[in-house]
């Protein structure tokens, strides 16, 4: 019996131990275990500055304006004036055709008006000696009116004459084709030598003008609601650029077509380049950003600074040697930097100045002692691209 309560008074004094211990584990859980090394992080500081949004997608360029120059006459091409490739301005001359025949068709033309012009006049002198005779009773009024209707009739031959004239002299004019646009000559679809027609589908030549270009894109509707408040505020700026992400040009967005298409959901649309380097190209593709709005005083910080997990996207700010856990939102990214908001889980949010990780992240979580191994540097603030 003695036995039995001993042991018992033994259970009861280890539990009274036990639960000792684990209240004071609860109060100090760390007096447990052995105090870990900081890590060795490297870190950036949080700054401000201007974030421009953009609209991303991609485009064709279109030329402004594409001619076919064909002859407007039935000749023989004679000579060509133009190089293939060559850029040519409105008016320049680009080929000449056979005249001969023109020429002497405006020959008796000139002859005929010529003659008709003399018969007039000495008609119109007649009508004068009628006019006196008929004052003093020689002639009658019949023979007036004879005359002053053949002064009328020389009068509309003479009119015809001299609308044959003109239309040799446009005629005449077709024989010298000139550039109707500036634009770049494509490769000449005739030699020399060749009788040309105005039916001729390729013509001599097809110039396309490439300062202005176009650039033709599609918009979803989500991207087709952000745009049009800005067009509400003016044109907004496009750039232009390749595949390689090398900026080529950049321009303004001068229209929106009125509907979508209904199988793909998205809406066509327009912007304008000068190209003045002409490194724009017909039918070339190219990558579109389109400037919506700029974001003013938003907190920028290195993209690599972002780590990313299930709960959201987070970064760790340094306060007090202690590597915090701080989630944000990232509105958009310029270049090597992020316009951050932060998301206020614990109170602590995110502030200009502040400290965040930009290396060794990997090895940190919420609360962990850490040690800057290189001295922070400003980040530069976002440039407009």
């Amino acid at each position: 019996m003695f036995q039995k309560i001993q042991k018992k008074w033994v259970w009861l004094g280890l539990s009274l131990v036990i639960l000792v211990l684990v209240m004071i584990l609860r109060q100090h859980p760390t007096s447990g275990k052995k105090q870990l090394a900081p890590v060795s992080v490297t870190v950036a500081t949080v700054t401000h500055g201007q974030v421009p949004l953009y609209i991303e997608t991609t485009g064709t360029v279109t030329a402004s304006g594409t001619v076919v120059v064909r002859p407007q006459i039935s000749a023989t091409l004679l000579a060509i004036y133009f190089q293939e490739g060559q850029f040519v301005s409105t008016g320049e001359l680009l080929a000449t055709l056979d005249d001969r025949a023109i020429q002497a068709q405006l020959l008796t033309a000139k002859g005929n008006l010529q003659r008709d012009e003399a018969l007039l006049q000495n008609a119109k002198k007649d009508l004068q000696r009628y006019q006196q005779l008929q004052l003093k009773g020689l002639v009658t009024q019949q023979q007036l009116d004879t005359q002053a209707s053949e002064v009328r009739q020389y009068q509309g031959i003479v009119k015809a004459d001299q609308g044959t004239l003109d239309n040799l002299q446009v005629q005449l004019s077709y024989t010298q084709i000139r550039a109707p646009i500036s634009g770049i000559a494509g490769l000449r679809a005739v030699d020399i030598g060749n009788l040309l027609q105005p039916s001729d589908t390729n013509g001599i030549v097809t110039l396309t003008a490439v300062t202005p270009v176009d650039i033709k894109f599609a918009l979803t509707e989500t991207e087709l609601n952000q745009l049009l408040p800005a067009m509400d505020n003016g044109k907004p700026t496009v750039l232009i650029y390749d595949r390689q992400n090398n900026l080529l040009d950049s321009g303004t967005v001068t229209a929106i077509d009125n509907q979508l298409d209904s199988f793909t959901g998205t809406v066509m649309a327009k912007a304008r380049c000068n190209n003045r380097h002409q490194r724009l190209f017909p039918n070339q593709f190219v990558n579109v950003q389109i400037h919506i709005h700029t974001i003013d005083n938003s907190l920028l910080l290195p993209t690599r600074a972002i780590q990313h997990s299930t709960d959201g996207d987070y970064i760790f700010v340094l306060h007090s040697g202690l590597a915090l856990q701080q989630f944000i939102h990232s509105d958009a990214t310029v270049g090597e930097l992020s316009s951050v908001e932060a998301i206020d889980r614990k109170g602590s949010g995110l502030s200009l100045g502040d400290l965040v990780v930009v290396d060794g992240a990997d090895l940190l979580h919420d609360g962990v002692q850490a040690q800057v191994v290189i001295s922070p540097n400003d980040t530069p603030t976002a440039v407009n691209r």
